[in-house]
């Protein structure tokens, strides 16, 4: 019973330094790590809850990071052409003094 404790205890502490990418990394060992402890009778509910609500907030910050480079596209895109559109401004100019230019010859 002492080896099932001493696992018991490691599955808590694993849990409770998880990050995101460990987690990414971890979660299939660590939900087995969970079932053998349960099948030596241990009550893992709460701790299986609290990895099911780890996992829901890496869902949620996954696709928070991927609105995030999707946003940075956009405005990057955005600024491509915003300065594209300045240069065809200064161009302009130029080219309607050269068609004028070429014209009065």
């Amino acid at each position: 019973m002492a080896r099932w404790d001493n696992t018991f205890t490691k599955v808590i502490e694993q849990i409770q330094i998880l990050t995101t990418n460990r987690y990414v990394d971890s979660v299939d060992g660590l939900r087995k790590s969970l079932e053998e402890v349960e099948g030596a009778g241990y009550d893992v509910s709460r701790l299986q809850k609290w990895v099911d609500e780890l996992e829901d907030m890496i869902e949620k910050h996954k696709a928070d990071m991927q609105g995030l480079i999707d946003m940075k596209k956009r405005v990057e895109e955005e600024e491509e052409i915003k300065q594209l559109k300045e240069e065809i401004l200064i161009c302009k100019p130029n080219m309607l003094r050269s068609r004028h230019a070429m014209m009065s010859y």
